[in-house]
């Protein structure tokens, strides 16, 4: 017996902090397991490279994410891992390491057009959730020069005016 796409009805964690649908991930439609993010553990450490996410401060000892499942909880507004969360076979690849960022600067007040110079980190990702009430995902285009000023200026105003003198 055939089991059509729409009869089945999968529903998870991530889903509801991620604030959009769950189910199948039509390129793979035969993996049909609610996992959790604990089970998420591939290793992410090139995708992280390859989005300039693993230099500088981001070294072995504080890396943006250690797994798949750290990485997608972070991407939800989720800093503190738990790893009880479920994780329908949908989520782990639009927010895993198949997750593409945007090609345009990311910050929440910025609306013009250019191109990011960096990935946000998770850090920046706390600060503006915490300072704007906007989440913007690890790994999405950090902003030009000026805009990463703006977003200083909001998180630390003693840096922005160390900066400007």
């Amino acid at each position: 017996m055939e089991v059509r796409e729409e009869e089945i009805t999968i529903v998870c964690g991530v889903g509801h902090y991620a604030k959009s649908s769950c189910g199948l991930y039509k390129p793979y439609p035969k993996e049909m397991v609610r996992l959790t993010l604990r089970d998420c553990d591939r290793d992410v450490s090139r995708y992280l490279q390859g989005l300039k996410l693993s230099g500088g401060r981001q070294t072995i000892c504080h890396p943006a994410a250690d797994s798949e499942g750290s990485l997608i909880s972070y991407r939800i507004g989720l800093f503190s891992f738990d790893p009880s969360i479920t994780v329908c076979p949908y989520h782990p690849y639009t927010l895993g390491i198949q997750w593409k960022p945007s090609r345009k600067c990311c910050f929440p007040s910025h609306k013009g057009m250019q191109k990011p110079q960096r990935a946000v980190s998770k850090e920046m990702s706390q600060n503006i959730l915490h300072t704007m009430g906007v989440l913007v995902v690890i790994g999405e285009g950090k902003p030009n020069y000026i805009c990463l000023i703006a977003i200083l200026s909001l998180i630390n105003p003693i840096y922005f005016c160390r900066q400007s003198v």
